[in-house]
């Protein structure tokens, strides 16, 4: 028996939890956003919350990149059927890993982008966690986008809202 089979399943569940993690800490992100929202001012203990939520987001995205490529490997060593590089929910995951460093890049560039940065980000990650899981209906990249933009759309509205109630 193949010892590499075993691999595909861990390295799945790896890419799933570097997902939570990652959509977890933008949760905790915006919330600590919000509660800095109230009296306009970044404290110190917000500052440490930042520095938290920071490094989930690193540890989430490192663990989705390294069994990504895990899979990728793995995928080419068993040579079996069609690879996993040309299916659209992979497509769609690359996708969203290259728009979270995009944006995540334009934010510590351009602070004055946060609260729409953060959105796309909030989005992308949660998007990820159900690419991940599977429970998104893609096939095609088209339809990755679309359903993309309508979570991102919904978010938006319920973000805005959110943070429209923490500034009063």
């Amino acid at each position: 028996m193949n010892p590499w089979h075993e691999w595909p399943v861990l390295l799945a569940l790896g890419q799933l939890m570097g997902a939570v993690v990652g959509a977890a800490s933008a949760v905790l992100a915006e919330v600590w956003y919000l509660e800095a929202l109230r009296d306009g001012k970044v404290t110190r203990k917000e500052n440490k919350h930042i520095a938290v939520a920071t490094h989930g987001l690193r540890f989430g995205m490192s663990l989705v990149l390294l069994s990504s490529l895990g899979l990728l490997v793995t995928d080419y060593l068993l040579g079996g059927g069609r690879s996993a590089v040309l299916t659209p929910s992979y497509g769609a995951l690359f996708g969203i890993i290259v728009l979270i460093f995009a944006i995540s890049w334009t934010m510590s560039k351009r602070p004055k982008t946060f609260a729409w940065g953060s959105l796309v980000t909030f989005s992308a990650w949660w998007f990820m966690v159900y690419l991940t899981l599977g429970a998104l209906p893609i096939d095609s990249l088209v339809a990755a986008a679309g359903i993309f933009l309508g979570t991102l759309l919904l978010l938006s509205v319920i973000l805005h809202s959110a943070r429209s109630f923490a500034r009063h």
